[in-house]
């Protein structure tokens, strides 16, 4: 979401023309562009590949492949971050936000709501704020 001079690091990096068209890095850059944000609960590990993670807004679940949140606490952590396709696997864009934790998650209940281009953008400024303060009120200074 952050794009200085209008344009979203991404874009720049394709913009670039470093990457041959059809490669899988132009590939990929190009899919990321079009990354979605939202809220996600991971519901469930998966072993050796990522999370099932639940879309708090739209009710859809995706398996996201993750090798660094293999952690079996990780259960119920709701996370922002952007999702895209990648050859039929869904990955994250790897800035994500740990934005608390469900202790029960059995009989969570999603909102169903579609988000548009607008809506996706205010969740994550709203997201990164509670994640600041979240940090801020957290740090401690020496005395």
């Amino acid at each position: 979401m952050y794009r200085p001079r209008g344009i979203n690091l991404v874009q720049q990096m394709l913009n670039q023309n470093r990457y041959q068209h059809g490669s899988g890095e132009r590939q990929l850059l190009e899919l990321m562009i079009n990354a979605r944000f939202s809220v996600f609960l991971i519901k469930q590990i998966v072993p050796k590949a990522g999370f099932i993670g639940l879309d708090i807004y739209t009710g859809e679940e995706f398996l996201v492949l993750d090798q660094k949140i293999l952690q079996k606490d990780a259960v119920g952590m709701l996370m922002g971050f952007r999702i895209f396709k990648f050859h039929n696997t869904w990955m994250h864009t790897g800035a994500g936000l740990v934005l608390g934790k469900i202790s029960d998650i059995n009989g969570f209940e999603p909102q169903r709501v579609l988000l548009d281009e607008k809506q996706e953008q205010l969740l994550n400024e709203e997201c990164i704020f509670q994640w600041r303060n979240s940090v801020r009120s957290n740090e401690t200074y020496p005395g």
